[in-house]
């Protein structure tokens, strides 16, 4: 095997669990989760020789999934506007769903900006300023959209349980 193979398979085994679990928070599907890692794990591949292995890649892998889901949504929001699907169709409830099912499917709710902010910060466990500069926007921006998130989802549980 290959160097760039070697370090290439290890890559993928460090981090592709996290990977799928940052798609999943976005994205709201498992399969759409695997779908974007697989576009991340390619992108790896091809731009590894250009890559400094010395440095941590975690996070240009994470800048590169969100990126992607980020593009996903986009052509969601497009093709739900162009009434090619309808919202409803893309989170249908499964019978006996668990609490995070239910939180990841009120989330679907939350707007596009609240959702990744609330899924990188509440899910991923990264901090304010590091979403902010992920995002290139302010820290404060982050907190009061984690903060709108937070209580957006506290009312929509709420009302599932009633």
């Amino acid at each position: 095997m290959t160097e760039r193979r070697t370090l290439f398979d290890h890559l993928v085994s460090q981090h592709e669990q996290e990977l799928l679990r940052l798609g999943r928070g976005l994205l709201g599907s498992w399969q759409d989760a695997q779908d974007v890692t697989q576009c991340t794990l390619l992108k790896l591949w091809q731009r590894l020789p250009q890559l400094n292995k010395e440095e941590d890649l975690l996070p240009w892998l994470r800048r590169v999934q969100v990126n992607h889901c980020l593009s996903e949504l986009r052509k969601r929001r497009l093709r739900c506007f162009l009434g090619l699907e309808s919202v409803a169709d893309q989170c249908v409830p499964e019978s006996g769903v668990s609490h995070i099912d239910k939180l990841l499917r009120c989330a679907e709710s939350l707007g596009h900006r609240q959702r990744v902010v609330w899924v990188l910060c509440d899910l991923e466990g990264w901090s304010a300023s590091h979403v902010a500069e992920l995002l290139g926007i302010r820290a404060s921006t982050i907190r009061v959209h984690l903060l709108q998130a937070r209580r957006r989802l506290r009312t929509l549980l709420e009302e599932e349980d009633q």
